[in-house]
C-alpha cells in the first residue's frame, strides 16, 4: 500500500476526515505570437490592414491606391475593389460591418460591403476646397457607428479643422470643433484617431506638435468635441525630436498608451490624462501600431518586431521577430481578429503577415 493510502486510512479510522491535496496555483501562460504566413499585397508599400467585424475577410491598401480584400484564414486574395484615385493610407470598417471607408487625396470612398467576389457599390465624398484636407491619413468610425472621423494633412493654422466628422447615414459633414493641430514649421499630418470603446474619449496626433485628447458633447451636441488634455511633442531649438504615431485606449477607457518615432511608449491616465509611465517599446525603431487586450492585462506593440507587455509593471512578456527584406521596413498597421487568435499586419515591404496568437484576451468592442 502506498504511503498516501496508509495515511488516509489512519485518518479515517481516527475519525478525522482525510486531508485533500490543494492544487498548486499555476502561473498563467505567457502570451505567444507566431508568424504563420505572408503574401505580397501588390501595394508596393502596404499602409493599412483592417479586419471585418465578423473576422472572415480583411482589407488592405497602400501606395498603389488599390483596395484589396483577402481571406483571413489563408490570406487568399478575394477581390480588388474599384480603385479610388491617389495613394491610400487608411481604411476602416463600420462597427456593424456594413461599410468600408477608404481615404485618398481629396476624396473619401465609402463602400457598401457586398458578397465576396462581387464589386461593392460605393459613395464618393469629395473633400476638395479650402477647408478640407490635402490628404487623408487616418479614418475611424465612432464606436456607436453614427459618425466617420477623418484625420488629415492641412496647412499651418491653429484654427484649422484637423479632424472632420461625417454622418454615417447620409455622409454629410458635421461640425466637430476638433482644431488646433498645426505642426512646427510645416503642414501638420493627423496620423491616428483612437476612440475609447465607450466613445467618451478621442486621441489625435501624428506629425503635429502635440497629442490631444478630446471628449464629446452631450445630447444633440455629442458630435461637438472639446479638448480635455494636451501633451506637447519634444522639441530642440524649435524643431521636433519625435512625434506620435499611434494610440490605444484600455478597455475601460481610463488609460491611454501612445507610441512615437522615438521608440518609446507613454501611458496617460486619470481625469487630467497625466503621463504615468514611459518605456522603450521598440528599441531602435518607431512604434507604429498598438493593441490593448480585452482584460486590460497586456499591450501589443508593432514596429520592427512585435512585443507584448504586461500592463501591471510594463515588463516585456514576449517578443516576435519579423524577417524583413528592406532594412528600413517595419509594421505599418496591425489588426486583431475577433477571438484574439489571429493577428494580421502589413509592412512597408508590401507584405500581409499572419500570426497565430495565444494567451491574449479578446477585445469584444471593436
Amino acid at each position: 500500500m502506498s504511503t498516501f493510502a496508509v495515511t488516509t486510512a489512519t485518518a479515517v479510522l481516527g475519525g478525522i476526515a482525510p486531508a485533500q491535496d490543494e492544487p498548486s496555483e499555476q502561473p498563467p501562460a505567457q502570451p505567444t505570437i507566431t508568424q504563420r504566413a505572408a503574401v505580397d499585397t501588390g501595394h508596393g508599400v502596404a499602409t493599412c490592414v483592417r479586419i471585418h467585424p465578423k473576422g472572415q475577410l480583411t482589407a488592405t491598401t497602400g501606395h498603389d491606391g488599390a483596395v484589396r480584400i483577402w481571406n483571413v484564414a489563408d490570406l487568399a486574395k478575394v477581390q480588388e475593389l474599384e480603385k479610388p484615385p491617389g495613394q491610400h493610407w487608411a481604411l476602416a470598417f463600420s462597427p456593424d460591418g456594413k461599410h468600408l471607408a477608404a481615404g485618398s487625396d481629396n476624396e473619401l470612398f465609402v463602400y457598401k460591403v457586398g458578397k465576396p467576389g462581387k464589386q461593392w457599390k460605393h459613395t464618393t465624398i469629395s473633400l476638395r476646397g479650402g477647408k478640407y484636407p490635402q490628404s487623408i491619413y487616418a479614418i475611424e468610425f465612432t464606436p456607436n457607428g453614427k459618425y466617420l472621423a477623418v484625420g488629415s494633412q492641412f496647412a499651418m493654422d491653429e484654427k484649422a479643422t484637423s479632424v472632420f466628422f461625417f454622418d454615417a447615414k447620409k455622409w454629410r459633414p458635421v461640425d466637430t470643433g476638433v482644431t488646433g493641430h498645426s505642426a512646427i514649421g510645416q503642414p501638420a499630418i493627423i496620423e491616428f484617431l483612437a476612440f475609447a470603446d465607450h466613445g467618451k474619449a478621442l486621441a489625435t496626433g501624428g506629425f503635429t506638435r502635440a497629442l490631444r485628447i478630446w471628449q464629446p458633447g452631450r445630447g444633440k451636441k455629442q458630435a461637438a468635441w472639446r479638448e480635455a488634455a494636451m501633451h506637447l511633442d519634444p522639441t530642440k531649438n524649435g524643431q521636433p525630436l519625435a512625434h506620435t504615431m499611434c494610440a490605444a485606449f484600455s478597455p475601460d477607457g481610463k488609460r491611454l498608451i501612445v507610441g512615437s518615432t522615438s521608440g518609446d511608449a507613454c501611458v496617460y491616465e486619470g481625469k487630467s490624462w497625466s503621463e504615468t509611465k514611459r518605456f522603450r517599446a521598440q528599441p531602435g525603431a518607431h512604434v507604429t501600431a498598438l493593441w490593448w487586450s480585452g482584460d486590460g492585462r497586456h499591450v501589443l506593440t508593432g514596429g520592427r518586431d512585435l512585443r507584448v507587455f504586461d500592463t501591471a509593471d510594463w515588463s516585456t512578456v514576449s517578443e516576435t521577430p519579423i524577417e524583413w527584406g528592406p532594412a528600413d521596413s517595419k509594421v505599418m498597421t496591425l489588426d486583431m481578429a475577433p477571438g484574439a487568435e489571429r493577428l494580421l499586419a502589413v509592412g512597408a515591404d508590401g507584405r500581409l503577415l499572419a500570426f497565430d496568437v495565444n494567451g491574449l484576451a479578446d477585445r469584444k468592442a471593436r
